[in-house]
C-alpha cells in the first residue's frame, strides 16, 4: 500500500518557475490546483521515514524528493 500511496504522491510533485521549488499540487476530482498547503509539509518527515524500506536507489530519489519538499517549507 504504501509504495501505490508514493506513485500517487509523486504524481502529484512539481517544481515553480523561476525559483525551482518542489511543491505538492493539490487534487480536487480531475484538477490539479498549483498550491500546496501547510499540512503537506508534514510529507518531507513521511518520506524520510518511508524511505527505509526501499533499496539504495530508490531510497536516495525518495530522500532527495523529502529534502526538496523540506526546502519549498522553509521558504
Amino acid at each position: 500500500m504504501w509504495e501505490t500511496s508514493m506513485k500517487g504522491l509523486v504524481s502529484l510533485i512539481r517544481k515553480s518557475t523561476p525559483s525551482s521549488f518542489t511543491y505538492i499540487c493539490e487534487k480536487n476530482g480531475d484538477s490539479l490546483s498549483d498550491k500546496m498547503d501547510e499540512l503537506a509539509c508534514f510529507a518531507p518527515g513521511m518520506l524520510a521515514l518511508g524511505s527505509l524500506g526501499y533499496g539504495p536507489g530508490d531510497r536516495e530519489k525518495m530522500l532527495t524528493l523529502a529534502e526538496e519538499i523540506y526546502w519549498r517549507c522553509r521558504r
